[in-house]
């Protein structure tokens, strides 16, 4: 009758693990930020001519340009049919009519 459990490493009792957490906590060094150095400049990107980089369009005024949409649309076209293809093949091949 085999036993449930490994018995040539039985788990730990609660206050060894604890202590064992403990020291491997303690064993990892502390990182603390270095001060005077900085991250990240605080100046706007710049552009070739020297002048500040305008800033990006946010997504809440973009508008797609008709070429851009109607490119789109194209392309879920055929992601549409593949996904379709695939479904009635699986579904021919579960279903035996």
């Amino acid at each position: 009758v085999m036993a449930q459990g490994c018995l040539c490493f039985p788990p730990p009792s609660p206050p060894v693990a604890m202590t064992a957490l403990r020291a491997a906590v303690r064993a990892v060094p502390r990182v603390r930020p270095a001060t005077g150095l900085r991250m990240f400049s605080q100046s706007r990107p710049q552009g070739p001519s020297g002048k500040a980089a305008p800033p990006e369009t946010p997504l809440a005024f973009y508008q797609a340009t008709a070429h851009a949409t109607s490119s789109i649309n194209h392309r879920m076209f055929y992601v549409n049919w593949i996904l379709m293809v695939a479904v009635v093949d699986m579904f021919l091949g579960v279903v035996d009519y």
